[in-house]
């Protein structure tokens, strides 16, 4: 028995792309990794990283249309700037991340960057640091120590008073190259200012086959309702006796797990019922992902899920962050003296690019931030998950829920 593939409510499709690191916030068949040592600050750090994903996405989604970003890529290269904010400056860049006094956050981010970097046989999953400097500027030993230390960030100087336009590619080709080519152009002519004297940067990269791959023969055109009207796009088909997932649902949604080859990581892909929009879905995410998460139990499902590519860039990241709280940052009030000794410095941008791609195969991601700163001048009844209208998803390591990517998909036609 199916639904019908038309739905009277229209919602939104929220990408989120999420590693979880160490203790298991979901029901899984898959034996879970080894706790490894400085684990409480490492899930602190992740559930950290997931509130000011959801924050941040409120921000973001109220403009319409798709989105795609990286709360993960995004919250550690502000970690790498938070490092040398002190006074107001850093306890409001504190509160936006949501870091907790009593955790160390190098140490943290360090523990994750080692975990990160195991990575699997059976996919690919890679983060990297990078810090320019202009080469006519100095900046505290100890910052630039801590940078390479814990974030495992690669020093380079270059001349922004000089060569703006060559240090802009140099960066550029930088974030290509850690992101296989899917990141291109993060820094645009006219984004880096001409008092530029740092650029801190993070790029990540994930490629993963699903565990049960999709058969290409069932990939037919099938209706997709998105906001404004019903479109046709290549929807996936996974059917029969070995179509088994982790599957939940509620009075308002329905949740299935589709994980990656390896059990390390999965997709969680969160479908609004009937009835219920997609931002009542949204609305309820934050609060209840890990109660959802823990009622996840195995069931046989016909499941349909688009293909899906989105490249998205996030152009309001200064302005939002400011609505977040993070204020003193980006005016003269900022104190960024754990940099360089001084009170010269703010932040001039902050610049974001992210890209995914669905397909039967698997899935590929990638996400590039740049915190540019700036001295201060300027049947038995068979169960249907039909994902024929927006819906939810994330994908997670099966430990601590850090979300990686978030999104929003009004039309995989577009």
């Amino acid at each position: 028995m199916r639904p019908h593939t038309h739905r009277s409510t229209a919602g939104f499709l929220l990408l989120v792309l999420a590693l979880t690191a160490i203790l298991a916030a979901c029901a899984s068949t898959a034996p879970l990794p080894p706790i490894p040592e400085g684990a409480a600050s490492v899930q602190s750090i992740a559930d950290a990283n997931n509130a000011f994903a959801f924050d941040l996405y409120s921000k973001v989604a109220e403009k319409p249309g798709n989105i795609f970003f990286s709360p993960w890529s995004l919250s550690t290269a502000l970690a790498m700037t938070y490092e040398g904010a002190r006074t107001q400056t850093q306890a409001e860049m504190a509160q936006v991340l949501h870091l907790q006094q009593d955790v160390s956050v190098k140490e943290a981010y360090d523990a994750l960057h080692t975990l990160v970097g195991q990575g699997g046989r059976d996919y690919q999953l890679s983060t990297a640091n990078a810090y320019w400097a202009d080469k006519q500027y100095r900046f505290l030993q100890d910052y630039s120590h801590l940078l390479t230390t814990y974030y495992h960030a690669q020093a380079s100087n270059v001349d922004f008073a000089n060569d703006l336009e060559g240090s802009r590619k140099k960066i550029n080709a930088w974030v290509e190259d850690k992101t296989r080519d899917k990141i291109t152009e993060l820094i645009r002519e006219g984004d880096l200012p001409g008092a530029t004297v740092l650029v801190l940067t993070n790029a990540v990269y994930f490629k993963g086959d699903w565990a049960q791959q999709f058969d290409k023969k069932k990939t037919q055109q099938r209706d997709f309702t998105t906001p404004t009207g019903t479109v046709k796009v290549d929807m996936m088909e996974s059917s029969g006796k070995g179509a088994k997932y982790n599957y939940a649902e509620n009075d308002i949604m329905q949740m299935v797990e589709l994980p990656y080859k390896g059990d390390d990581l999965s997709m969680l892909v969160i479908l609004p019922k009937e009835g219920t929009t997609l931002a009542q879905v949204e609305s309820a995410l934050p609060e209840n992902l890990a109660l959802w998460r823990s009622s996840l139990r195995d069931q046989q499902l016909t499941l349909f899920l688009p293909k899906f590519e989105l490249d998205e860039r996030l152009d309001n990241l200064p302005i939002q962050l400011q609505q977040l709280g993070m204020r003193a940052a980006f005016n003269l009030d900022a104190d960024f003296s754990g940099m360089d000794g001084s009170k010269m410095l703010q932040i001039g941008n902050v610049l974001h690019k992210a890209y995914v791609k669905v397909d039967e195969q698997g899935t590929e991601a990638a996400a590039a931030t740049a915190v540019v700163v700036v001295l201060k001048t300027a049947i038995i009844q068979q169960t249907v998950f039909e994902a024929d209208h927006p819906f939810l998803f994330l994908i997670q390591e099966r430990s601590t829920g850090a979300i990686l990517f978030i999104g929003r998909l009004e039309n995989p036609a577009a």
